[in-house]
C-alpha cells in the first residue's frame, strides 16, 4: 500500500488503514513503539515489547507495603544531607 505523509497541526502524520489495525489488534489510543531501522532506513511501528499497564504492575499489590529507610553510606563528594 502506498500512502502519504500529511501535515497534522505542527507535526506530520500517516493514516493507518482500519483493516491493518484490526489485524494487529490495535485501536484508537493503543500505545505503539516507533523504531528507526538504520540498516535499511525504514520505520517499524509495533506494540511496545513491555506493554504492561500500571494496573498490570499493581495487580498483586495488597496494600501492605511499609516504607523503610536504608543506609547507603557516608557522603563521598559535595552532597548535602
Amino acid at each position: 500500500m502506498i500512502t502519504y505523509i500529511q501535515k497534522w497541526g505542527n507535526g506530520r502524520g500517516v493514516r493507518l488503514p482500519k483493516n491493518f489495525l484490526e489485524e494487529l489488534g490495535m485501536k484508537e489510543r493503543t500505545q505503539i513503539e516507533i523504531i528507526l531501522s538504520p540498516e535499511d532506513k525504514s520505520l517499524i511501528i509495533r506494540k511496545p515489547q513491555n506493554s504492561e499497564t500500571l494496573r498490570d504492575l499493581f495487580k498483586n499489590y495488597n496494600g501492605d507495603y511499609k516504607c523503610e529507610e536504608i543506609e547507603i553510606g557516608e557522603p563521598v563528594g559535595r552532597e548535602i544531607w
